[in-house]
């Protein structure tokens, strides 16, 4: 028997179902799909950045970066104190040197409670390069930058 709306066996449909509701409760008792880095456990190759409320750690994809090809940042933002969470993340950056940054605007994701993906980075030029990260929490927003070098 055909399901016409899907256009394949509806014996088949208990089994997608059953998947569906597989993922929604690794995503409800976890905070994210599995693979998604936690606090509790930050992988290797992380650059680290401290606030007084909350550790930033943040890797590129791919590792390292190079001139003129695309890349995508792995965010976590860590609070030092669950009252005070980390609400939400933006990314930029710009090469003070030269007065201007990027040709194009990253798109950022959140993956989890403390997880976000920021989509879209391209570095045009070579040299020093500077990363803002805007995080956003219950007492304000802050910006903390990183200087990188690019090659």
């Amino acid at each position: 028997m055909m399901d016409e709306r899907r256009g394949f066996p509806a014996r088949r449909l208990p089994l997608l179902w059953t998947g569906a509701l597989m993922l929604g409760s690794q995503l409800f008792f976890n905070g994210a799909a599995a693979g998604t880095p936690s606090c509790a456990a930050v992988p290797a190759g992380y650059t680290t950045l401290q606030h007084k409320d909350y550790t930033l750690h943040f890797r590129p994809t791919p590792a390292p970066i190079t001139v003129g090809t695309p890349f995508a940042l792995e965010v976590l933002a860590c609070p030092k104190d669950a009252s005070r969470p980390v609400l939400d993340v933006a990314v930029d950056a710009t090469m003070p040197a030269h007065g201007h940054g990027m040709l194009y605007r990253a798109s950022v994701s959140k993956l989890s409670t403390h997880a976000w993906s920021a989509k879209g980075l391209l570095f045009h030029m070579h040299g020093s390069w500077r990363f803002s990260f805007v995080v956003r929490t219950p007492s304000g927003v802050d910006t903390l930058v990183h200087d990188a070098n690019v090659r």
